[in-house]
């Protein structure tokens, strides 16, 4: 389930957890992050999404203090950090290989940070014990960590990050070790940890969107370096601000329209387009990049879409005719593909419904809510 956005009430009043000020990262003649610009806040789950390359796990890596940033500034509080080592940042860090002491017993691993800060005896017992337990380790405190499952060793490494108390916790990739099943569990667990601790900022990076989703209240997408996107998970899904965004973030069909004449926009919505895609006028909503005129894109999400059979005469509305390509049962849904003019168009159906047979006329319809116009670039 994806986790509410929080309420960014303080965010200006407050510095901000993490704070990442026009950074940039070169090596050599390739520019890894190019002027980027970062807050998250405390409570706050900021997922760093994109593709191999992207830059996400250069940002990561740059707020841990393991990356020198060419220039820009960090600042964690109202703390300047830039050139602060990785040990004074005082930051948890889950790596996907786990990166645990293979000489030393669940426990030990645990206590590792607190020994290295000089913590009281005492004080060191009952942390571990405590983050053991918020963990579902405490029955393997005395384990090595080979004699226990990938899953399990991937929750004593967050069980050592957290035992430092930090106020940001940074994970990179941390479940692309793992099977699917455990995979599912652990993004589950994650949930319920940070429930636990409501005050810590997360800063997870992936490149899987479904994670993303399940766990993040906001989404930063990368590429090439750079911040394409930034918002809900839901507000890029539904309201994808760029071509790149629409394409990456959940499955899209992207059809070549044109601007109507803007006389006829919806003067009491402003935020409402209409476009023209063959011989017929669709309205949608408007996307942050939205041109005024001219060529344009408009994004229709698979599963927003009805299939229906044309019926001559029916009252005008969002829909497109077509002639059933394609369709295949895929367990929990089907795909439907439409050759509608010169576009193709994927819809995503129940499974109870009956499979089209190739070839039959279909019309695709949708409502202006669902649809969204980007600019063609």
């Amino acid at each position: 389930m994806t986790p509410g956005p929080r309420q960014p009430s303080g965010r200006d009043r407050v510095p901000p957890q993490i704070g990442v000020h026009a950074l940039s990262v070169r090596y050599g003649d390739h520019l890894a992050l190019d002027r980027v610009d970062l807050s998250v806040t405390a409570g706050e789950v900021v997922v760093l999404l994109g593709a191999s390359g992207s830059g996400k796990t250069t940002l990561l890596r740059a707020i841990a203090g393991f990356t020198v940033p060419t220039v820009g500034r960090i600042h964690l509080g109202s703390t300047d950090v830039t050139a602060a080592p990785p040990h004074a940042r005082g930051l948890g860090l889950v790596v996907q290989n786990y990166a645990l002491f293979p000489h030393l017993r669940v426990a030990d691993n645990v206590a590792f940070g607190l020994h290295a800060r000089k913590r009281p005896r005492a004080q060191i017992e009952r942390t571990v014990a405590r983050f053991l337990e918020m963990t579902g380790m405490a029955a393997h405190a005395q384990r090595y960590p080979h004699e226990l499952s990938g899953g399990q060793q991937q929750r004593v490494a967050i069980a050592r990050a957290l035992a430092i108390e930090p106020p940001a916790l940074l994970l990179d990739e941390p479940l692309s070790a793992l099977d699917p099943p455990l995979r599912a569990g652990m993004l589950e667990e994650l949930q319920r940890l940070h429930s636990q601790l409501p005050q810590t900022a997360i800063v997870y990076v992936t490149h899987d969107q479904t994670e993303a989703i399940s766990i993040g209240h906001r989404i930063v997408l990368l590429n090439g370096g750079r911040i394409v996107a930034d918002g809900t998970p839901r507000n890029l899904h539904d309201t994808p601000p760029n071509r790149y965004t629409a394409e990456f973030f959940g499955q899209a069909n992207l059809l070549p329209a044109r601007i109507v004449d803007r006389s006829l926009e919806a003067d009491t919505d402003p935020v409402r387009i209409a476009v023209r895609i063959a011989d017929r006028t669709i309205w949608a909503r408007r996307s942050a990049d939205a041109p005024a005129s001219g060529a344009a894109l408009l994004c229709l999400r698979p599963h927003d879409l009805q299939l229906e059979v044309p019926v001559e005469g029916t009252p005008d509305g969002n829909h497109l005719d077509g002639i059933v390509r394609s369709a295949q049962w895929l367990g929990a849904s089907q795909r439907v593909v439409v050759e509608a003019g010169s576009s193709t168009i994927r819809v995503d159906r129940p499974a109870s419904e009956p499979l089209p047979a190739p070839g039959t006329r279909v019309r695709v319809s949708f409502p202006a809510e669902r649809a969204v116009v980007l600019a063609d670039r």
